[in-house]
């Protein structure tokens, strides 16, 4: 019998790609979670944001970090928030 996926169990293959694509996906959900958290904990704690702004603009500058990623790319690669989403999360809070 003849599998239309062929016999070397490629079908199998491409599954497992795509469950493991869509779990890393959810991973990077969570991470991306986590920091807004600890940014706003971070926040509450200060008792303001806008340190916490001037250290992660520091760490963006050092680390040579790209400002402006492409939003695809950014939700599919990158495991934190860009500099400019965690800078609007902290005014969107400050503003609450």
């Amino acid at each position: 019998m003849e599998f239309p996926w062929g016999a070397n169990g490629s079908y199998t293959v491409l599954v497992k790609n795509a469950v493991t694509h869509c779990k890393f996906g959810i991973d990077l959900y969570l991470v991306a979670t986590f920091e807004y958290e600890a940014d706003a904990f971070a926040r509450a704690t200060m008792g303001e944001a806008q340190s916490l702004v001037q250290a992660l603009r520091k760490l963006t500058g050092q680390n040579l970090s790209n400002l402006m990623p492409h939003p695809l790319y950014s939700n599919f690669y990158c495991s934190h928030p860009t500099l400019l989403e965690r800078e609007r999360a902290l005014q969107a809070a400050r503003s609450l």
